[in-house]
Order: C-alpha cells, then structure tokens, then sequence
C-alpha cells in the first residue's frame, strides 16, 4: 500500500513545482529605485529597473501642495529606464523621501539628494504681495551644503525676513515694497531677488512663464504675464542698455540688445497691485517660441484629443495657465499635451520651456450633437456707444441659454430668453461666450466706443427678399461712414456699400443677417432671404393685329459701376499664431503695401510676422511682430 501511493506524491509534487514556477512568472518584478545628482546644481539622475516596456509612475510631495503623481516615462525592452528631473521645477526638497510604481508593484522609498550649487540661486517665489500682518515661505535651491543669508532688505520696516535651512519666512509689517537679496556661500557668494509689497487688498502676486531667463544677443523673447488687473507696465529696469522690455496686452518683449550683461526688470499692475520681477541674462540661447501640431482645435464637449508640443528651446515642458479650465483641462505627458473638453467656451493654454520658449492655444468647444446642436447669434461682432444698448437675438441649441465671462469694466449684459441685450459703459472691447444648456457655444465680440452717436441709425428697409443673382438697394440713415461689420452667411448674400446706399447680391436661397454700422457706434441687422429664380414659362401663341405703334419711353440708364470697397478697420489686436478675418485682412492689407509676400490664408504664421515687422519699422513703431494699439492706429489712418 505505501508503494502505491509513491507514484501519486511524485506527480502532486511535479504539479506543485510547475504551478510555483507559472505563479512566479505571473507575478510582476519590484522596482528598484536610485538617486543621483548631476552636479548641474539643479538636476537629478532617475535610474529604475522593473519590468521591460511599462510605464513608470513617480510620487514625490511638492512645496506647498503636498503629494504628486507624475509619468516619467516607459522601461525599455531591458526593463531599464534613465532620466533627470529638475529639483526646481518639481518643487521637491533634499532628503524628502520619494518612490515610483511600475506595473503594479512599488518601489522601496528612496531620499532625494543635495544638489550641488551653482552660479545662480534659486527661488519658488521672485516676487509676494501680502497683507499687512501676514507671513509666507519662500523655498530656496541650488545652494548645496551651503546655508542661506540675508545679504540685504531694502527697506527693513515693510518686511521681515527670518531664515531656517532653505525656507525664507517674510512676515508683512507695514504698507510698502522691499527688495531682499539672499545669497549662498561666503568666498564665491549667489544670490537671488525677491520683489515683497505690502498693501491692505487680497492681491495676488504676478506670475511669469519665465522668471530667470536667458536671450540671444540680438532676439526677442516673449515673457507671458498671470495674475493682478490684467494690464502691466515696466515699473524699472535696471540696465535698460542691456534689455528693452516693450508690453503688449499679457506679454513682455524682452529684446537683448548687447552681447553680455544682466538686467533685472520689475514689472507691476498698472494700479501698483501687484508686481514681480524678471531676470535676464544675455547669452548663448535660442528664442525661437514653442508651436503646436494642431493650431486652435475645436472640440466637442466629452471629447479627447492629444496635441504635440514642437519646437522651443529644449527642456521640459510645463503649463503655465489655462484661461478656463472649466472648459477643457489640459494636461502634459512629456511633449504631448492631453485636452479633455469639459463644457462649451473657449480657453487658452500657454505651454513653456524650461530654457524660456512659450506657446499659445487656443481652444474652442463646441456643442455636443446629443444636446440641441451649435448656436447662432443674430450678430457676432457688435459696436456700440457708451450709454448705447443694443439686443442680440440667439437661436438654436438649447434653452435656457447662459452668457459666461461677461464680467466686464466696458460693458453690462442682461439676458432674457432669447435676447441677450448689451449696454455700453466706457470704451473698451470684449469677448463674450454665449452658451446653451446642451454644452453649444458662440463668441460675441463687443467693442464699446466711448462717442456717443448723434444720429440714430435705420435703414429704408429691414427685410429684403430677392432671387438668386438679382440686386436689391437699401437707404442708410444716420452719421454716415456706414460699413458692414458682420456677414453671418456670405454663400447666401454679398453687401457693398456705396456711400448712403447698401446693394445686396443674391448668391443661394436661403436666409442671411448682415449687420451694418455707422461712425459714432451704433449697428443694425438686415435679414436677406433669397429665393430661386423664377423659371420662365413661354406662353402659348396666339394671333393678333399688327401692334400700334407705340413710342417707347425714355429711360434713364442704371448705373453698373461697383461701389467702392470699404476700408477695413482693425479693432482688436493680433498676435502670432492667430487664425481670423482680421489675420486675413491683414495680410491683404501689407500685401498692398508691398510688404507681405505670401498667400493671404488669415493664418498668423512667420512670413506675416515678418510683414509686420517691416510695417512697424516704417511706421516708427517697436518692432513687436504683433498688432498692438499703435500698430492698429498706423493701419487705420
């Protein structure tokens, strides 16, 4: 009997080995975790082995916000991945403790290492407005084993500045501004600025896309502005030989005019609210700004789409705002940018470099087809006078319809039904989201003209009705300099205007709106339909005397010359990478100046920048490449 169970406790323990065996195959490896600094001041060595072709998580705890999460790339078919990662720009600490998860397993916590200093010290923060009273840490890198110091406060009795390790606590003590200098070391000292202000309001500190930066002798970088009142002048700039710094809207231009130096440029809200400072070195260093592999991509709520980053000057990449992330979110997985569409709106997403290019998107999200379709306004582009209130009438989509960032200094809105109505405050401009429940949205521009019309505009007519390819005159009553600012359906009906007169042209049946407007503001909408021209049916022949004759009357001839084309005025600025009327007008504009070369398509690309240029040079205008408030003047006169 004993001999026979032999046989059956060999084959249990042949089963068991191979079960152990596949059981162990199945399971997936531990990582393993290793640290090292670069000696670059900054950057540290990421070694993993794990699993072959998985993706690699990091965890680590971030100044200020705690834990992170972020992807930093796949093993490879060996199971091995390398990369550095900026201590500065991750926001991690010497000696915090830090891991990463491959495939499901987690590594052993490993500490993050000193970095070695370097020639420029580091801080989280390069300028703080805080109300009186109130305290905030500023974290310091790049100084190595070496401790921080206080090397000077510009004005002692504003700010308070106590030290401990590598976090720098200001405490507020009375209304007004400071700047304090840290330094690392004693016999080859770095230092960095801070910009303190203090004041009794909740204001933010201005933020940049690049607080320390690098430009080429001769080129221009464009420095990116969040936060404060949203208009910004050069409050100083302490070596204006070196940089000229010329803003424009959001954006610093900062031009390298000498071949070596450093200027550090203090840059506030035109209200002293709020300011911060830039500092920028001359040297070896390319400016060439960041580009997208789609530009202005349209979406549908729900939707996904994945946009590549190319181009800038190198580095790692981050997100330096998103405009209305309630519309998309935008996320980035090395140099892919993830846009998940929220609601309906438009947003802009400034993508930048670590070594100082920056990118704009634009974003626009549309209806979702499930939920009432896209929607239409009666007007897409409005002018009015201060104190002037016009409606707009919306259609299609979804009730009830939603106005979203209407909060303005130029313009009130009051929305009713279907009637958005818009009254004029003082001069200004405006974009405005309109938006259906079903997610559909449209973009309202408004531009309030702080003259008050003197004559109210009408028109001989409303409503027009004619067939394809015949004309129809309508009389314009007003101030005069009468223009077309908006056609909603050019395929259905074309407009010229020639002085008091309007002639429309029947091009398809159907339905359009054209809005026409007069010096002083005011805008009115007539609606065109048109009708397929009547077939003409020959009518039977019948026999009848020889006709009278009958001596025609005279009739004064029509006359068939074509209006004049009306200029085109240019209201709202244009910058690089811009897709619109405007960029196409533009383009048609220099063209007729002799100075754009290239297809008029109304995309902002690098020939028009060129063009504009040559423009501003001309003109004696700095030489941005964008369309700004001088430039607009110069092309309207």
């Amino acid at each position: 009997m004993k001999f026979n169970k032999l046989p059956n406790l060999i084959a249990f323990a042949v089963i068991l080995v191979c079960s152990l065996s596949f059981s162990t195959k199945a399971l997936a490896a531990s990582p393993i975790l290793s640290l090292s600094s670069t000696g670059d001041g900054d950057s540290v060595q990421i070694n993993v082995t794990a699993d072959p072709n998985k993706s690699v998580v990091f965890y680590y705890n971030k100044i200020g916000s705690g834990p992170q999460i972020s992807f930093i790339g796949n093993t490879d078919s060996n199971g091995s991945l390398s990369t550095n990662i900026s201590a500065a720009t991750y926001g991690i600490s010497a000696n915090d403790s830090v891991h990463v998860s491959v495939n499901g397993q987690t590594s052993a916590n490993t500490i993050w290492p000193n970095v070695v200093a370097t020639s420029l010290l580091s801080l989280d923060q390069t300028s703080i407005v805080l109300p009186l009273g109130q305290s905030y840490t500023i974290n310091a890198y790049n100084n190595g084993a070496n401790s921080i110091y206080l090397s000077n406060n510009s004005n002692p009795p504003v700010a308070n500045v106590s030290i401990s390790g590598n976090k720098i606590l200001v405490t507020a003590n009375n209304y007004g501004s400071s700047i304090i200098m840290l330094c690392s070391g004693v016999n080859n000292p770095i230092c960095a600025s801070a910009y303190i202000k203090v004041q009794n309001t909740g204001a933010q500190p201005l933020t940049f896309s690049q607080t320390n930066t690098t430009v080429a002798s001769g080129q221009t970088m464009v420095i990116n502005v969040l936060g404060g009142t949203g208009s910004y002048m050069v409050l100083s700039n302490s070596n204006p030989n070196i940089f000229q710094a010329v803003v424009n809207g959001s954006s610093i231009s900062l031009s390298a005019q000498g071949t070596t130096g450093y200027s550090a440029l203090t840059i506030c809200s035109l209200d002293m609210s709020a300011c911060g400072i830039i500092n920028a070195t001359v040297g070896n260093a390319n400016s060439t700004p960041l580009t997208f592999s789609q530009t202005n991509p349209i979406m549908s709520v729900n939707q996904s789409m994945t946009v590549s980053v190319i181009g800038g000057t190198g580095g790692t990449y981050s997100i330096f705002s998103n405009s209305s992330s309630s519309v998309a979110s935008a996320n980035l997985n090395g140099g892919n940018l993830m846009i998940n569409a929220l609601a309906g709106g438009s947003t802009v997403v400034t993508v930048c470099s670590s070594m100082g290019s920056c990118g704009s998107l634009s974003i626009t999200v549309n209806f979702s087809l499930a939920n009432g379709g896209p929607i239409a306004l009666s007007q897409n582009n409005l002018w009015l006078s201060a104190g002037q209130t016009l409606n707009i009438t919306i259609s299609g989509g979804s009730l009830p319809y939603s106005v979203l960032n209407s909060t303005t200094n130029f313009l009130q809105t009051s929305l009713s039904g279907n009637t958005l109505s818009i009254t004029g405050l003082t001069s200004g401009s405006a974009s405005i989201n309109v938006c259906s429940a079903g997610g559909g949205c449209t973009i309202l521009s408004v531009l309030v003209n702080g003259v008050s019309a003197t004559t109210a505009l009408s028109f001989s007519q409303s409503n027009v009705n004619l067939n394809i390819g015949s004309n129809a005159t309508v009389y314009l009553f007003g101030n005069g300099g009468y223009f077309v600012s908006y056609n909603a359906n050019p395929g259905i009906a074309t407009s010229q205007i020639s002085g008091s007169n309007i002639i429309f042209t029947g091009v398809a049946a159907g339905t359009d709106s054209i809005s026409v407007c007069q010096n002083g503001g005011q805008c009115g909408v007539i609606t065109i339909n048109v009708s397929p021209a009547p077939i003409v049916v020959a009518p039977p022949l019948v026999v009848v005397a020889p006709p009278v004759a009958i001596t025609p009357a005279v009739v004064a001839p029509v006359s068939t010359s074509v209006p004049a084309q009306v200029k085109f005025k240019f209201v709202r600025n244009i910058f690089y990478g811009s897709t619109s009327n405007d960029v196409l007008q533009l383009q048609k504009r220099l063209k007729l100046e002799g100075i754009f070369k290239g297809p008029a398509t109304g995309k902002f690309g690098a020939l028009t920048r060129t063009a504009v240029r040559a423009y501003q040079k001309i003109k004696g205008i700095s030489q941005t490449g964008n369309v700004g408030n001088l430039t607009m003047a110069a092309l309207n006169k």
